[in-house]
Protein backbone atom coordinates (compact mmCIF):
# COMPACT_ATOMS: atom_id res chain seq x y z
CA UNK A 1 0.00 0.00 0.00
CA UNK A 2 2.56 2.49 1.26
CA UNK A 3 4.38 2.23 -2.17
CA UNK A 4 1.66 3.30 -4.26
CA UNK A 5 0.53 5.95 -2.40
CA UNK A 6 1.65 8.17 -4.65
CA UNK A 7 0.69 6.82 -7.70
CA UNK A 8 -2.84 6.77 -6.07
CA UNK A 9 -3.57 10.88 -6.50
CA UNK A 10 -1.29 10.81 -10.09
CA UNK A 11 -1.78 12.48 -12.33
CA UNK A 12 -3.96 14.62 -10.58
CA UNK A 13 -0.74 14.27 -8.70
CA UNK A 14 6.71 24.12 2.04
CA UNK A 15 9.08 24.86 4.25
CA UNK A 16 8.57 24.14 7.79
CA UNK A 17 9.68 25.93 11.17
CA UNK A 18 13.33 25.37 11.72
CA UNK A 19 14.96 22.62 12.31
CA UNK A 20 15.58 21.80 16.30
CA UNK A 21 19.10 20.74 16.30
CA UNK A 22 20.87 19.10 18.96
CA UNK A 23 24.36 20.07 18.89
CA UNK A 24 25.89 17.39 21.50
CA UNK A 25 24.02 14.58 18.85
CA UNK A 26 26.15 14.13 15.36
CA UNK A 27 24.51 13.90 12.56
CA UNK A 28 24.57 11.05 10.31
CA UNK A 29 25.84 11.09 7.12
CA UNK A 30 22.68 11.11 4.21
CA UNK A 31 23.80 8.25 2.41
CA UNK A 32 23.78 5.97 5.14
CA UNK A 33 20.45 7.06 6.20
CA UNK A 34 19.17 6.72 2.74
CA UNK A 35 20.58 3.20 2.44
CA UNK A 36 19.35 2.17 6.09
CA UNK A 37 15.71 3.54 4.43
CA UNK A 38 15.55 1.38 0.94
CA UNK A 39 16.85 -1.54 2.80
CA UNK A 40 13.85 -1.03 5.70
CA UNK A 41 11.28 -0.58 2.87
CA UNK A 42 12.09 -3.64 0.94
CA UNK A 43 11.84 -5.34 3.65
CA UNK A 44 8.68 -4.25 4.56
CA UNK A 45 7.23 -4.47 1.11
CA UNK A 46 8.48 -8.41 1.28
CA UNK A 47 5.81 -9.07 4.38
CA UNK A 48 3.21 -6.83 2.84
CA UNK A 49 3.17 -8.92 -0.44
CA UNK A 50 3.23 -11.92 1.89
CA UNK A 51 0.57 -11.30 3.78
CA UNK A 52 -1.13 -8.14 4.50
CA UNK A 53 -0.77 -6.62 8.04
CA UNK A 54 -3.53 -3.89 8.41
CA UNK A 55 -6.86 -3.31 7.43
CA UNK A 56 -7.98 0.37 7.67
CA UNK A 57 -10.66 2.99 7.40
CA UNK A 58 -9.83 5.63 4.33
CA UNK A 59 -11.54 8.95 4.13
CA UNK A 60 -11.09 10.76 0.94
CA UNK A 61 -11.71 14.70 0.28
CA UNK A 62 -11.55 16.07 -3.80
CA UNK A 63 -12.01 19.86 -4.29
CA UNK A 64 -11.95 21.01 -7.69
CA UNK A 65 -10.89 24.72 -8.05
CA UNK A 66 -11.68 27.63 -10.35
CA UNK A 67 -8.93 29.74 -11.98
CA UNK A 68 -9.37 32.25 -9.26
CA UNK A 69 -8.78 29.15 -6.56
CA UNK A 70 -12.86 28.66 -5.63
CA UNK A 71 -14.09 25.43 -5.25
CA UNK A 72 -16.56 24.40 -7.62
CA UNK A 73 -16.82 20.72 -6.60
CA UNK A 74 -16.30 19.01 -3.23
CA UNK A 75 -16.46 15.17 -3.26
CA UNK A 76 -16.34 13.21 0.01
CA UNK A 77 -15.88 9.30 0.46
CA UNK A 78 -15.11 7.11 2.90
CA UNK A 79 -13.51 3.73 2.11
CA UNK A 80 -13.19 0.38 4.00
CA UNK A 81 -9.93 -1.53 3.34
CA UNK A 82 -11.19 -5.90 2.93
CA UNK A 83 -9.55 -8.61 2.38
CA UNK A 84 -10.64 -10.38 -1.15
CA UNK A 85 -8.55 -13.41 -1.71
CA UNK A 86 -5.96 -12.44 0.36
CA UNK A 87 -5.28 -8.54 -1.10
CA UNK A 88 -6.74 -5.33 0.12
CA UNK A 89 -9.22 -3.93 -1.34
CA UNK A 90 -10.77 -0.23 -0.97
CA UNK A 91 -14.64 -0.69 -0.61
CA UNK A 92 -16.21 2.85 -0.76
CA UNK A 93 -19.11 2.59 1.61
CA UNK A 94 -20.12 6.34 1.62
CA UNK A 95 -20.25 9.29 -0.88
CA UNK A 96 -20.66 12.65 0.65
CA UNK A 97 -22.19 10.92 3.82
CA UNK A 98 -24.69 8.63 2.48
CA UNK A 99 -24.31 5.63 1.90
CA UNK A 100 -23.89 4.33 -2.07
CA UNK A 101 -26.73 3.81 -3.93
CA UNK A 102 -28.54 3.74 -7.84
CA UNK A 103 -25.55 4.49 -10.27
CA UNK A 104 -22.64 4.82 -7.40
CA UNK A 105 -23.59 1.52 -6.54
CA UNK A 106 -23.19 -0.01 -10.29
CA UNK A 107 -20.36 1.50 -10.64
CA UNK A 108 -18.96 -0.27 -7.48
CA UNK A 109 -20.06 -3.62 -8.22
CA UNK A 110 -18.00 -3.27 -11.41
CA UNK A 111 -15.20 -2.39 -9.86
CA UNK A 112 -15.10 -4.86 -7.48
CA UNK A 113 -15.70 -7.23 -10.49
CA UNK A 114 -12.98 -6.01 -12.00
CA UNK A 115 -10.84 -6.38 -9.29
CA UNK A 116 -11.38 -9.97 -8.70
CA UNK A 117 -10.99 -10.80 -12.17
CA UNK A 118 -7.43 -9.17 -11.72
CA UNK A 119 -6.08 -10.81 -8.90
CA UNK A 120 -6.76 -14.28 -10.42
CA UNK A 121 -4.76 -13.46 -13.34
CA UNK A 122 -1.60 -11.99 -11.46
CA UNK A 123 0.92 -13.39 -14.24
CA UNK A 124 -1.11 -11.92 -17.14
CA UNK A 125 -0.58 -8.07 -15.71
CA UNK A 126 1.35 -5.60 -17.49
CA UNK A 127 3.71 -3.66 -15.00
CA UNK A 128 2.52 -0.38 -13.43
CA UNK A 129 3.95 2.48 -15.06
CA UNK A 130 2.75 4.24 -12.09
CA UNK A 131 3.97 2.05 -8.99
CA UNK A 132 6.65 4.36 -7.67
CA UNK A 133 9.12 1.93 -5.52
CA UNK A 134 11.26 3.51 -3.05
CA UNK A 135 14.32 2.23 -4.19
CA UNK A 136 18.39 2.50 -5.25
CA UNK A 137 16.86 3.69 -8.59
CA UNK A 138 14.23 6.12 -7.40
CA UNK A 139 16.76 7.31 -4.80
CA UNK A 140 19.65 8.44 -7.10
CA UNK A 141 18.00 11.16 -9.42
CA UNK A 142 18.05 13.05 -5.49
CA UNK A 143 21.41 14.61 -3.52
CA UNK A 144 20.63 14.26 -0.10
CA UNK A 145 21.39 15.93 2.46
CA UNK A 146 21.06 15.76 6.47
CA UNK A 147 20.03 18.93 8.10
CA UNK A 148 19.08 18.40 11.64
CA UNK A 149 16.72 15.99 14.32
CA UNK A 150 12.50 17.30 15.10
CA UNK A 151 10.05 15.01 16.38
CA UNK A 152 7.20 13.80 14.55
CA UNK A 153 4.10 11.84 16.03
CA UNK A 154 6.12 11.80 19.31
CA UNK A 155 9.20 10.15 17.59
CA UNK A 156 12.58 11.52 16.98
CA UNK A 157 13.57 12.07 13.17
CA UNK A 158 16.14 13.28 11.27
CA UNK A 159 15.64 15.59 8.81
CA UNK A 160 16.92 15.59 5.33
CA UNK A 161 16.53 17.77 2.51
CA UNK A 162 16.47 16.57 -0.90
CA UNK A 163 17.30 18.02 -5.06
CA UNK A 164 16.93 17.06 -8.60
CA UNK A 165 20.46 15.41 -9.36
CA UNK A 166 22.28 18.30 -11.91
CA UNK A 167 25.22 16.25 -12.70
CA UNK A 168 23.57 13.65 -14.20
CA UNK A 169 21.11 12.49 -17.15
CA UNK A 170 18.17 11.51 -15.25
CA UNK A 171 15.82 8.87 -16.79
CA UNK A 172 12.69 9.83 -18.89
CA UNK A 173 11.38 6.59 -19.95
CA UNK A 174 8.04 6.07 -18.06
CA UNK A 175 5.48 8.59 -18.01
CA UNK A 176 5.91 10.03 -14.20
CA UNK A 177 9.78 10.35 -15.14
CA UNK A 178 9.31 14.20 -15.58
CA UNK A 179 7.34 14.59 -11.93
CA UNK A 180 9.73 12.12 -10.41
CA UNK A 181 12.87 14.88 -11.84
CA UNK A 182 11.97 17.73 -11.01
CA UNK A 183 10.90 16.84 -6.97
CA UNK A 184 11.97 18.93 -4.16
CA UNK A 185 11.84 18.83 -0.45
CA UNK A 186 12.08 17.40 2.84
CA UNK A 187 12.10 13.71 4.35
CA UNK A 188 11.87 13.06 8.25
CA UNK A 189 12.89 9.68 8.51
CA UNK A 190 13.05 7.16 12.29
CA UNK A 191 15.89 7.84 13.85
CA UNK A 192 15.60 4.45 15.52
CA UNK A 193 13.41 2.19 12.79
CA UNK A 194 14.56 4.17 9.79
CA UNK A 195 11.77 4.41 8.41
CA UNK A 196 9.72 7.39 6.73
CA UNK A 197 8.07 9.09 9.06
CA UNK A 198 6.72 12.41 6.79
CA UNK A 199 7.77 13.77 3.16
CA UNK A 200 6.92 17.38 1.76
CA UNK A 201 8.06 17.92 -1.77
CA UNK A 202 6.84 19.59 -4.55
CA UNK A 203 7.56 20.25 -8.41
CA UNK A 204 10.46 22.61 -9.26
CA UNK A 205 9.08 23.67 -12.59
CA UNK A 206 5.85 22.87 -15.31
CA UNK A 207 6.46 20.00 -17.16
CA UNK A 208 4.87 17.64 -19.08
CA UNK A 209 3.83 14.43 -19.19
CA UNK A 210 5.48 11.62 -21.62
CA UNK A 211 3.62 11.24 -24.86
CA UNK A 212 1.99 14.91 -24.42
CA UNK A 213 -0.89 13.57 -22.54
CA UNK A 214 -0.57 16.54 -20.60
CA UNK A 215 0.99 18.61 -18.45
CA UNK A 216 1.92 19.84 -14.50
CA UNK A 217 2.10 23.14 -13.56
CA UNK A 218 2.78 23.02 -9.73
CA UNK A 219 2.45 20.14 -7.58
CA UNK A 220 2.60 19.69 -3.66
CA UNK A 221 2.54 16.40 -1.56
CA UNK A 222 2.77 16.04 1.83
CA UNK A 223 2.37 12.39 3.87
CA UNK A 224 2.32 11.52 7.04
CA UNK A 225 3.06 8.17 8.69
CA UNK A 226 3.02 6.63 12.36
CA UNK A 227 4.02 3.26 13.89
CA UNK A 228 1.47 1.03 14.55
CA UNK A 229 3.57 -1.20 15.85
CA UNK A 230 7.07 -1.57 15.88
CA UNK A 231 8.01 -3.06 13.04
CA UNK A 232 5.02 -1.25 10.83
CA UNK A 233 4.67 2.87 10.11
CA UNK A 234 1.47 3.22 8.39
CA UNK A 235 -0.01 6.18 6.89
CA UNK A 236 -1.53 8.67 8.99
CA UNK A 237 -2.53 11.68 6.16
CA UNK A 238 -2.05 12.18 2.68
CA UNK A 239 -2.60 15.72 0.86
CA UNK A 240 -1.81 16.53 -2.55
CA UNK A 241 -2.42 19.45 -4.17
CA UNK A 242 -2.41 19.07 -8.50
CA UNK A 243 -2.23 22.27 -10.83
CA UNK A 244 -1.59 21.26 -14.53
CA UNK A 245 -3.36 20.21 -17.88
CA UNK A 246 -5.25 16.99 -19.41
CA UNK A 247 -5.11 16.63 -22.98
CA UNK A 248 -6.99 19.84 -23.40
CA UNK A 249 -8.29 20.52 -20.11
CA UNK A 250 -7.58 22.45 -17.37
CA UNK A 251 -7.18 20.98 -13.49
CA UNK A 252 -7.15 22.16 -10.18
CA UNK A 253 -7.68 19.61 -7.47
CA UNK A 254 -6.87 19.40 -3.74
CA UNK A 255 -6.98 15.88 -2.38
CA UNK A 256 -6.44 14.77 1.34
CA UNK A 257 -6.67 11.04 2.67
CA UNK A 258 -7.11 10.87 6.25
CA UNK A 259 -6.48 6.91 7.26
CA UNK A 260 -7.84 5.42 10.74
CA UNK A 261 -9.08 2.14 13.00
CA UNK A 262 -6.40 0.03 11.39
CA UNK A 263 -6.79 -3.45 12.51
CA UNK A 264 -4.25 -5.68 12.56
CA UNK A 265 -4.90 -9.02 9.91
CA UNK A 266 -5.27 -12.36 11.96
CA UNK A 267 -4.06 -15.40 10.26
CA UNK A 268 -7.09 -16.77 10.30
CA UNK A 269 -9.35 -13.89 8.45
CA UNK A 270 -6.13 -13.46 5.66
CA UNK A 271 -7.24 -16.88 4.56
CA UNK A 272 -10.50 -15.77 3.91
CA UNK A 273 -12.10 -14.80 0.84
Amino acid sequence: MRRRLIAAFFPLLLALPSTAQEPHKPLPNAEEVVKKVIAREEQADKREEAKPGYLFAQRSIEEKLDKSGAVTERNDRLYQATLIDGHIYLKPVEKNGKPLTGEDAKKEEEREKKFRERIKKPLTQKKDDDDIRLNEELVSRYQFHVIGRERVNDREAFVLTFLPRTNVKLPEKRRMDKILNRLEGKVWVDTEAFALLKVDMHLTEPTSLAGGLGSVRSLDFLIELFAVDPDTFVPKEVRVAFEGRKLFTGMHVKQTATYSDYRKIENSVAKKD
